[in-house]
């Protein structure tokens, strides 16, 4: 389960929940290539992981 909930109930709130789905996918995606450190050095595993840690706090101000 990804760390980003939607919580939309109204069919006003479509496109939010859109866009909280595609952060969650978001964070998922970087999540991933942040975890095959084989592939990638330290610093660019680190910036992945601070990049996906911001969508999740992006996700709670919407």
């Amino acid at each position: 389960m990804s760390a980003i909930e939607t919580r939309y109930d109204g069919p006003e709130d479509v496109l939010a929940q859109r866009v909280a789905e595609a952060l969650a996918a978001t964070h998922s995606i970087l999540s991933r290539l942040a975890r095959k450190a084989d592939i990638y050095d330290d610093r660019t595993k680190q910036d992945l992981l601070t990049i996906a840690d911001a969508i999740v706090w992006l996700d709670r101000d919407i």
